[in-house]
């Protein structure tokens, strides 16, 4: 059986074998994080905290001149800023959507609706 030339080249850079797949890439990272305890979840949620915690200590610091708070201010919007980034990319993790949530009432009190036509 004949050998690729890209399979001689890895062969030959010392990476004998097949290339890892994607999946497995990213099974062996998730693996690592997991390890460190560093899951995605709680580093966006870890940062949103911390965003959230600095942007508030600058919106109470009313001290300085007012170039000084005008940078402040700037910063305050950065933090807040990162906070919100974070926060959406971990909602999806935290709040489960609406479409996939079953709505269903109490079969034996259902809901009663009324309609109002003559609305003055």
């Amino acid at each position: 059986m004949a050998v690729s030339k890209s399979r001689k080249a890895r062969m030959a850079a010392g990476y004998p074998g097949r290339r890892q797949s994607t999946y497995e890439m990213k099974r062996a990272i998730l693996r690592w994080t997991k390890d460190k305890g560093l899951e995605p979840l709680t580093v966006m949620l870890d940062t949103m905290q911390e965003a959230h915690e600095k942007a508030k200590e600058l919106a109470r610091d009313k001290t300085g001149t007012k170039k000084k708070q005008e940078e402040n201010e700037l910063k305050k919007r950065s933090y807040q800023r990162q906070a919100l980034e974070a926060a959406a990319m971990a909602a999806p993790y935290v709040h489960p959507k609406l479409a996939n949530i079953t709505h269903k009432g109490d079969p034996d009190a259902p809901l009663a609706v009324t309609i109002i036509d003559d609305v003055k």
